[in-house]
């Protein structure tokens, strides 16, 4: 590749336990892009959650220094608003079939941004480390594989003056509907944009929080104050936002249960069948979470289509590409976030995770 190259960081390794995967990264070159991928082996026909399910938190650690920290749910829905990609997951539900997951850590606004970047020698000790669970997504799962890889400059010296970092900065279970949660942002970087998550079990994201307001020094300025679905309206009609698709391939007998990327109300399922048995659809799929009946044993075909990746609503600041044009905090005194929590909230939790531009 010339001026680029791909580094196998950890080359597949068999996986038959949960647990967790530490890995020294031991590059000296500068770091565009690291990408995670599970290969699950399937056991049932089935799916007992979503693939990401399995990746409880990925973390990337300079000693006690956290760079980067997120679950497999935030760390795809961060990919697919940056890279405005389909879908992270390849989406074959089969038994006996590979059931496949991809979890990017992304340094820069894209790939081999040179502006910003990973660079090693910035760090004495780095660490990605990856925590698993084998069998959320299928619970009769008992083997499957990991790989990373690194997206690297190579023969193309780039001198990066700073690099995005991604965490997960509060965490709680919703109260009653109506009621409000408050959180303090970090003061210390610059934020790109937000994922705010609400999640509870085939419900969608703007049902277990219904409101999102950010005030500045108690009150005296609020840059936005809305209702989740006015918000969902805007950012589609202006064109911010592109629907996911996803591959969607399984092997019917009856009814089973899938989840898939998209979590709006209502995902557009189409499949064709390889007999002439009727399926069809017998729930909403609201959440993700989609049964299929059918009047005989059929392999399905076809793909989905929606919004809001894995529950995650996405609220940028300012222009993506441009830095001087992010939420610069850190002059402020304080910058407070309000959810509200919608109709399914006293069932349900939330989780706000922050890209942020750190310089070095």
């Amino acid at each position: 590749m010339g001026k680029y190259r791909i580094a196998t960081i950890l080359p597949e390794e068999s996986q038959t336990a949960a647990g967790t995967k530490t890995i020294d990264l031991n590059l000296s070159d500068v770091i565009s892009r690291i990408e995670i991928k599970l290969d699950r082996l399937k056991a049932q026909n089935a799916m007992t959650s979503f693939a990401a399910a399995d990746v409880t938190k990925i973390e990337l650690v300079d000693g006690s220094d956290v760079l980067f920290s997120l679950t497999g749910y935030e760390c795809q829905a961060l990919n697919i608003y940056d890279r405005k990609c389909g879908s992270m997951n390849e989406g074959c539900h089969i038994n006996a079939n590979d059931e496949i997951s991809h979890y990017g850590l992304d340094f820069g606004r894209y790939l081999y941004d040179t502006m910003l970047a990973l660079d090693p020698k910035r760090f004495t000790n780095l660490q990605l480390k990856i925590t698993h669970t084998l069998v959320s997504g299928d619970s009769s799962c008992v083997s499957g594989t990991m790989e990373v890889r690194a997206w690297v400059f190579d023969e193309k010296k780039v001198t990066p003056s700073a690099f995005l970092m991604a965490k997960e900065i509060y965490s709680y279970t919703c109260g009653a509907a109506n009621s409000y949660e408050y959180i303090d942002f970090p003061m210390d970087y610059p934020i790109r944009k937000m994922l705010i998550r609400g999640y509870y079990t085939a419900t969608n994201p703007c049902d277990t929080i219904s409101e999102f307001r950010i005030d500045e020094n108690m009150e005296q300025k609020i840059p936005i104050d809305m209702g989740t679905e006015t918000y969902f309206s805007f950012m589609i009609t202006s064109n911010k936002w592109q629907p996911i698709y996803e591959q969607f391939q399984a092997t019917l007998s009856a009814s089973a249960t899938y989840y898939v990327t998209p979590t709006w109300y209502w995902n557009d399922v189409s499949f064709w069948p390889s007999t002439s048995t009727t399926q069809y659809r017998s729930a909403v799929g609201a959440g993700g979470r989609i049964t299929i009946t059918t009047t005989g044993a059929a392999e399905l075909n076809g793909s989905v289509r929606g919004y809001l990746p894995n529950h995650c609503i996405e609220v940028p600041f300012g222009d993506p590409d441009e830095l001087t044009d992010w939420y610069d905090v850190t002059g402020k005194s304080q910058v407070r976030l309000r959810l509200k929590a919608g109709g399914n909230g006293t069932n349900g939790t939330a989780q706000i995770v922050l890209q942020q531009l750190r310089r070095y």
